[in-house]
């Protein structure tokens, strides 16, 4: 049996909203940075170049 602690929240408390997660892109090359960006703004992410 899994606890609604286990989930990470306890009972009764209100649903978080879903958010967007953010991946950091982090390469040289900015060839691989740019495409990785597609891919991951394809998957329904938020690709984040670090600066």
């Amino acid at each position: 049996m899994i606890s609604s602690y286990a989930l990470g929240h306890e009972l009764g408390a209100p649903p978080m909203s879903p958010a967007t997660p953010i991946v950091f892109v982090v390469d040289d090359d900015i060839s691989v940075r740019e495409s990785l960006e597609l891919l991951i703004r394809c998957e329904g992410w938020q690709p984040d170049r670090a600066r």
